[in-house]
């Protein structure tokens, strides 16, 4: 197991829910991890590799922004815009790398992978993802277990206190259309 030691543990994981992870992780010897979900949304995009939901580095295209573009309209594009609900009830999500916080994994892939924060270029990058796609690498799955649910660190999530009107209303119309259309219905095999 694979925990941050900050706030997401605020709120203890139910036992139950642990239990049910572990259980479903333990059923196919193929899966070799369960990452957590979070409250009140999905926060640990940074982590986040899934070929729809976050296909790539959700910071880089924030850094390599070009001139016209406000630092504010390329976090809540590459950043908010993926934070999404996830009913603890779905199925597991089948990702390439995920955190959330916690994870918990089968003991010979984890040992056999390593944790890196930089990338060839020398640039930082999560520290998950080498070590997650190692493992997939390797023949393992990973998936978030939208059943272990953590509490999302309030500074990963949007606060309209940080910013303009424009991206509160904003905001506030990407939520409306997510009560009518859930983006997590695009991420679940039918």
């Amino acid at each position: 197991m694979i925990a941050d030691l900050d706030d997401v543990l605020v709120h203890p994981v139910p036992a139950g829910d642990f239990e049910r992870a572990a259980s479903w992780l333990d059923a196919d010897p193929s899966r070799a991890g369960v990452l957590a979900n979070a409250r009140p949304r999905y926060y640990d995009i940074w982590a986040l590799r899934h070929a729809r939901w976050c296909p790539d580095d959700c910071w880089q295209p924030i850094w390599n922004r070009g001139p016209g573009e406000s630092f504010a309209a390329a976090k809540f594009r590459e950043v908010f815009a993926r934070q999404i609900a996830i009913p603890p009830t779905l199925p597991p999500i089948a990702v390439r790398s995920a955190f959330g916080g916690l994870g918990v994994y089968r003991l010979r892939p984890a040992l056999a992978a390593r944790y890196r924060g930089l990338d060839a270029q020398g640039r930082e990058v999560s520290e998950h993802v080498a070590f997650n796609v190692a493992i997939g690498e390797a023949g393992g799955s990973l998936h978030v277990f939208p059943a272990l649910c953590v509490q999302a660190p309030r500074q990963h999530l949007y606060s309209a206190a940080e910013f303009a009107w424009s991206w509160r209303l904003a905001m506030l119309a990407r939520c409306a259309i997510e009560a009518a259309r859930p983006p997590w219905r695009r991420l679940v095999a039918p």
